[in-house]
């Protein structure tokens, strides 16, 4: 099962520039290009990687990066055309974690050395470890800030009783769980 990224952009030719820069990743990408749209994704799969547009207009991109540090600690990559050092300084305090100033067209040489670096320091053996947890093989995903459980991107919609007993399998997977420790 291949990691996944996300791109946050509006803007047609820019994704496909993006998607041509992280081609060499073999990375299963998933595109939003509205505000809500990002949310869900972001709560029902697991991304090593987020790049994002930050002229996305549909809110403050600012806002969005808040948002999306609330659901997760994905790393996120900001590409911004217009770069200003306010702007730069703003977006990294939100929680990104880099910003790349570019001029069309987007230099796709410097997009995929970023996204590497940031995937790199990212996928950690403890990270990797922390991920098989909340992503157990088969598309699985706990999120636990929502607790809520998906598979394959679909709600289990889970009572809270059902969500608890998950949780402590995750916790212990690969373990006998006893009745009693559940």
């Amino acid at each position: 099962m291949p990691h996944k990224a996300l791109i946050i952009t509006s803007d047609p030719k820019l994704r496909q520039d993006i998607e041509n820069s992280l081609q060499e990743l073999s990375l299963e990408l998933h595109h939003a290009d509205g505000y809500l749209r990002t949310l869900n994704l972001m709560a029902r799969y697991h991304y090593v990687l987020v790049v994002m547009d930050l002229e996305f207009s549909e809110v403050n991109s600012v806002e969005l990066i808040r948002r999306m540090r609330e659901l997760e600690q994905t790393p996120i990559l900001v590409l911004s055309a217009h770069a200003t050092s306010s702007e730069e300084v703003e977006t990294l305090n939100a929680g990104a974690n880099r910003y790349l100033a570019f001029d069309h067209p987007l230099d796709t040489e410097r997009c995929l050395a970023n996204a590497t670096a940031i995937i790199r320091r990212y996928l950690t053996p403890d990270t990797q470890r922390c991920a098989s947890i909340l992503i157990s093989g088969n598309g699985l995903k706990i999120n636990l800030n929502l607790r809520k459980a998906f598979l394959n991107g679909q709600d289990l919609k889970l009572t809270p009783k059902e969500f608890a007993v998950l949780c402590n399998l995750a916790k212990h997977m690969g373990k006998v769980v006893t009745k009693e420790q559940l």
